[in-house]
């Protein structure tokens, strides 16, 4: 049973069995049965459909299925910018980790040993930030890696294959398990490739028929009549549906949708799918973290909620006494 489900059965009183891998029975109070819902519907192990079974007194028997993919908890983005004859490539993403409870300030974005690249991720941190941990150390620890002489585009498969051969040490599975292990955390790269010239995303994921982690490069925005758009995303499928929704709606309001390229839209599209609180799959303050042509990366401070709101960055509230250099970003100045 996941452990988000099994948690939340046992703060609940409930009983419960299962089933192979794919189902659990339990006896909850009915009053309590919206709270249930919601709170297996966010649970970040594992997404679940409901099914009422009847019952007697006060309480109800439900039916609890999982589905084949694991929620990714998530929207995250990166994008190109175009500022005039300045480009910068923009990540950005919400805060919020879950399991059974909400954690709105975490970091998704990590800052990299080496200046010029971030490494940010979508999915289960029991899978994510163990890999996330090895992939900076990886960095640290190789001189070409460290140093940049190692161009980013050689850097995504040295990460690839460290990540894989870390993960080909999982054992011990629970019974009636075979593997492989299949790895619910998406990750993606973004920085610049002094080769290449340019700024590069690409998404490394698990590939089930491969049974190991792979990339794909992010394409440029098909249909463009002048400035090419350039923006990769990860995370929720239903965030990112409703992202991509919006961002077309914005930029077809601004006249930019076939021509021009990307400003901060992305990051108004995630402020405002933040604020309007219909995804409980994201929370949190919104972190920002730009990188530039001249191979450095800086995390941006984000007034939260608003303006008159406090300090974030990376989705921590700085202390007080804290200073930051870079100047702020208000979320409603974009």
């Amino acid at each position: 049973m996941a452990s988000g489900l099994a948690a939340l059965i046992r703060r609940k009183g409930a009983s419960a069995v299962r089933s192979g891998n794919m189902l659990a029975v339990a006896d909850i109070p009915q009053s309590d049965a919206v709270h249930w819902e919601r709170g297996l519907a966010v649970a970040q192990t594992a997404l679940y459909s409901l099914e009422l079974m009847g019952g007697s007194g006060d309480a109800q028997k439900i039916k609890f299925r999982t589905s084949a993919v694991a929620a990714r908890m998530t929207l995250g983005m990166a994008w190109v910018r175009n500022l005039g004859s300045i480009r910068e490539l923009v990540v950005a993403s919400d805060s919020r980790l879950s399991g059974g409870k909400f954690w709105d300030s975490n970091p998704k974005i990590m800052l990299l040993p080496r200046s010029d690249a971030v490494l940010s991720f979508a999915g289960d941190t029991h899978d994510a930030y163990p890999l996330m941990l090895q992939v900076y150390n990886a960095i640290l620890m190789h001189g070409p890696a460290l140093d940049r002489s190692m161009d980013l585009a050689h850097l995504k498969g040295h990460l690839v294959r460290v990540i894989n051969k870390a993960r080909s040490s999982v054992t011990n599975l629970p019974r009636g398990e075979r593997g492989p292990v299949i790895a619910d955390a998406t990750f993606m790269l973004s920085g610049y490739s002094w080769r290449q010239k340019r700024f590069r995303v690409w998404t490394l994921h698990y590939h089930k028929g491969a049974e190991e982690f792979t990339f794909r490069p992010t394409q440029p925005w098909r249909g463009q009549a002048g400035h090419t758009k350039e923006i990769a995303f990860v995370g929720d499928e239903r965030v990112v549906k409703a992202a991509k929704i919006a961002l077309v709606d914005r930029l077809r309001a601004k006249g930019k949708l076939t021509d021009g390229g990307l400003d901060m839209e992305p990051l108004e599209v995630l402020r405002d799918l933040l604020r309007s609180q219909d995804y409980p799959e994201i929370g949190g303050a919104p972190q920002v973290v730009k990188i530039y042509e001249h191979m450095n990366a800086h995390p941006f401070p984000v007034h939260w909620p608003d303006a008159s709101g406090g300090l974030t960055v990376l989705g921590r509230p700085l202390m007080p006494y804290e200073t930051f250099d870079s100047k702020a970003i208000d979320p409603d100045a974009l």
